[in-house]
């Protein structure tokens, strides 16, 4: 009977563990392909964001052509060869950088063994073929650089007339790709042996909700891919505390990372230009009371001249904070260009002209140390109140007028009145 009765529970323990343990083999196997091909699709867009983010970038340094003269690459009159955006994407997101001048490698993070950056080598000519001469993006899982593998994406330099001068490229270690992979399936794994002892029906309920986040964290991918960075992660993916969270929210950093170099400026930390005129249309869109100031810093050249540039920029630091926090909690500051800002102030006018007249006083009381020298800067304003029925570029228009009629009668004033030119 003893014999009988192992007999028995050997076969209940086959009947129940053998159909279960197959099911969580195959749900095993189907997790592992789901999640191997997520990684590799998220590498695929995170390296295709990264270009878009690059060229995003250089097209925001300054409009026309590029150049490549004496070692020295430009945008229109910008210095590339200078830029930190490279290193800065290197550094938080371990992706390496290369822009090309023909198939020439002018500026990258690659390095070789004795840490020299690997400028002025050649691309690979099946490279060069279908991005210099097809002037097609050119996505490769394998390419050898400097003996190391890595995956890659490169895309055309284009000048004026969609004539492809260059490339841009974007590339991660295969090492670092299949370590992370594995990670992620050997925790993978050791949840489905976990939920398979536990019980069938858990590791059933387990896997068809594991289907359907990432189906919601490849839509939010897509999100990202098609420019909307608004979207933001589904509350069930923040909730997850294994590997599908965690490159969730990996990908929503990285989507915060690329609306911050997207939309902020990266010395003032203010609004740019293009993100601060979506703030201003949603804000005149509203109906809400709000009033414009155009400002800059008065003989801001003289600084740069005096001092040099590291002058400048700290001064442009200082005063943006000042804008900071003369709008905080009631509006939002944005570089405009150079030394040029506009403040936009939820406010109705007579409170946003006090809040602009107490700015310039800051300012003018802000005393700087340069080389030994103490010194000070002003600033001018021209003020506009939002008149319904005008437009947003009206508003502007009238702001910069008197702006710039300050600017010619004496600087270091606030102009919210039309005078004779």
């Amino acid at each position: 009977m003893v014999k009988a009765k192992k007999g028995i529970r050997r076969q209940l323990l086959l009947v129940v563990l053998l159909p279960i343990i197959l099911l969580g083999i195959i749900i095993d196997c189907v997790g592992i392909a789901l999640i191997s091909e997520l990684y590799s699709d998220n590498i695929y867009h995170q390296l295709k964001v990264s270009t878009d983010v690059l060229l995003s970038g250089m097209d925001l340094m300054e409009s026309g052509d590029y150049s490549f003269t004496d070692g020295v690459l430009k945008k229109g009159n910008a210095n590339i060869i200078g830029s930190e955006m490279f290193y800065s994407i290197k550094e938080k997101d371990d992706i390496d950088s290369t822009v090309f001048w023909g198939d020439t490698r002018v500026l990258t993070t690659l390095e070789d063994d004795t840490g020299r950056y690997l400028v002025s080598t050649k691309a690979d000519p099946v490279i060069a073929e279908n991005v210099l001469e097809n002037g097609s993006d050119f996505y490769i899982k394998d390419i050898i650089i400097n003996q190391k593998h890595y995956i890659g994406y490169y895309r055309p330099l284009l000048n004026s007339g969609s004539s492809v001068v260059g490339m841009i490229f974007a590339g991660k270690e295969k090492n670092s790709f299949y370590h992370e992979i594995f990670r992620i399936l050997l925790w993978f794994t050791l949840f489905s042996v976990a939920a398979i002892a536990a019980a069938g029906y858990v590791c059933l309920r387990y896997c068809y909700k594991l289907e359907n986040d990432i189906d919601l964290l490849g839509g939010f991918l897509g999100n990202i891919e098609d420019g909307n960075l608004d979207s933001d992660l589904d509350e069930n993916l923040k909730k997850r505390n294994d590997e599908i969270g965690e490159i969730g929210k990996q990908v929503s950093k990285m989507r915060d990372e690329l609306k911050r170099l997207i939309e902020v400026d990266p010395l003032t930390l203010l609004n740019n230009r293009r993100s601060g005129m979506k703030k201003l249309e949603k804000l005149h869109a509203s109906g809400s009371d709000y009033t414009i100031v155009m400002c800059d810093i008065d003989f801001f050249k003289k600084i740069n001249d005096n001092f040099g540039h590291s002058a400048g920029d700290e001064v442009l630091t200082a005063v943006s904070k000042m804008m900071l926090e003369s709008v905080e909690g009631c509006g939002f500051a944005n570089r405009w260009g150079g030394e040029e800002f506009l403040l936009v102030y939820a406010l109705p006018f007579e409170k946003a002209l006090e809040k602009t007249e107490k700015l310039k006083e800051t300012v003018q009381s802000r005393r700087f140390s340069f080389s030994g020298k103490e010194t000070s800067v002003t600033m001018t304003f021209g003020v506009k109140e939002n008149s319904f029925g005008d437009s947003i570029e009206e508003h502007i228009r009238i702001a910069d007028k008197r702006l710039y009629y300050g600017k010619r009668n004496g600087r270091n004033c606030v102009i919210s009145e039309d005078h004779e030119q």
